[in-house]
């Protein structure tokens, strides 16, 4: 006679629940662009150095809104595949409110085939 088989646990949930968590969350890319602006990056740039921050706040990726230690690894980290892909997501630039709220399916209306008349003001047909 053998033991009781073993359960198995349903990690579901907690892949969920993690995926879920703002904690780790990247900006989005209209947040990305605001930071872009000309007098944010100065600020960014000439800020004072934070001792609390990973190289005293010093070398800062504003795409990825991420702290390196050294000049070195911002170098490096601009080569890696992530970076690229930020880079990517910027490039091609945000969703406006209009097309937010065109895939909602909030936005424009579809009112069917509009009619075309003729100058009497007679039926001539519909559009497509």
């Amino acid at each position: 006679m053998g033991g009781a088989t073993r359960k198995k646990n349903k990690t579901n949930h907690r892949e969920v629940s993690r995926m879920a968590k703002t904690k780790r969350r990247t900006k989005d890319v209209d947040e990305i662009l605001e930071m872009l602006n000309p007098e944010n990056v100065e600020k960014i740039k000439n800020r004072d150095p934070d001792p609390l921050l990973p190289g005293d706040g010093m070398h800062f990726c504003i795409i990825c809104d991420r702290y390196f230690i050294s000049a070195e690894a911002l170098e490096t980290h601009k080569t890696t595949g992530r970076h690229k892909f930020q880079v990517k997501r910027v490039r091609e630039g945000g969703i406006s409110p209009k097309e937010t709220e065109l895939f909602a399916r909030r936005g424009l209306p579809d009112n069917g085939r509009k009619v075309v008349r003729d100058e009497n003001g007679e039926l001539i047909g519909f559009t497509d």
